[in-house]
This record gives structure tokens, C-alpha cells and sequence, in this order.
């Protein structure tokens, strides 16, 4: 029986990863600038009238802009900043070889500052009981058609199934 091998991650999705992160952090900073440069324009404004009616709209400006800003650096780049680390060194580490059978299990890992992974119960080898998978390739990995897969840092980077 001929056998193919399915990789989970390549060095096309790690050069993607940086650019979205370098988009991010602009989109990010641009949030910055134009809630600076209005609130700049409301205090100037409050300045030269001596009347301080636009302080209100300077101070509700810094907050939005700062919340937008605060979200998406916490919630996007962060995200991608992890994911992008995560995709190098799996691809700058030794792979091993397990065979074995494979099920996705419901348990899920989320490890500060990294990556969503869920963990892959493995039945036929003494030495490993589960392996993880990061949590956006498992749609990508098919455990019953797995035969073995290649592993790094205990992370699963590929798969072999039976054609």
C-alpha cells in the first residue's frame, strides 16, 4: 500500500504570519496617531476659545481610541504574534516519528502568551499517551486515517495516511 504524507504547517504560512503581524501593528498605531491628532484638535480648540465645551469630546476620543487601540493589540496582535512564534519553532525543531492510533480528544490546553492546542490521545505506544494539536490545524488532521505523524515539541507537524 502507497502511503502520503500531509504537512500541517510550512514556511509560505510563517512569511504570511509576519506580514498580518506588520498590518496589525500599523492598523494598530494608525488607531493611535488619529486619536491623538483629535484630541490634540479638540483641546487646541478648548484653548483658543477659553471655553472648555470640546474637553468632553477630548476626553470621549481618547477613550474610544484607546479601547479600539488596547483591543486590538490584547485581542490581534498578541494572537498572531503567538501563532507566528509557534509556527517557527515547530518548523526550526526535530521532528520524531509516532505511529500509533489517534483521537482527537475535547480537552483543550491554552498556555499564556501562546497558542490554543488540543490534545491528541495516542493508543500502541508505551512511551507517549497524547500529543497536542494547535487548535487551527486539527480541522486539517484526520485521526482515523492517520497511520503516523511527525511531531515537534510535541506538537503534531504531519501526518501519514494509507492512499
Amino acid at each position: 500500500m502507497e502511503t502520503r504524507i500531509i504537512e500541517l504547517y510550512s514556511a509560505g504560512e510563517a512569511a504570511d504570519l509576519k506580514k498580518k503581524r506588520i498590518v496589525w501593528n500599523a492598523v494598530s498605531f494608525l488607531v493611535l496617531a488619529i486619536t491623538l491628532s483629535v484630541c490634540a484638535v479638540f483641546c487646541a480648540s478648548a484653548y483658543r476659545t477659553e471655553t472648555f465645551e470640546k474637553l468632553p469630546y477630548a476626553i470621549a476620543a481618547s477613550i474610544a481610541g484607546s479601547f479600539v487601540y488596547l483591543t486590538l493589540r490584547i485581542f490581534v496582535v498578541s494572537d498572531i504574534k503567538a501563532a507566528s512564534d509557534h509556527v517557527d519553532a515547530i518548523l526550526k525543531g526535530e521532528a520524531e516519528t509516532v505511529t500509533g492510533r489517534f483521537t482527537l480528544t475535547k480537552e483543550r490546553l491554552f498556555i499564556k502568551k501562546g497558542v490554543a492546542m488540543t490534545k491528541v490521545g495516542v493508543s500502541g505506544q508505551e512511551r507517549i499517551s497524547s500529543l497536542q494539536i494547535y487548535d487551527k490545524k486539527k480541522k486539517l488532521f484526520d485521526a482515523e486515517k492517520a497511520v503516523s505523524v511527525k511531531v515537534v515539541f510535541g506538537f503534531i507537524t504531519a501526518y501519514e495516511v494509507e492512499a
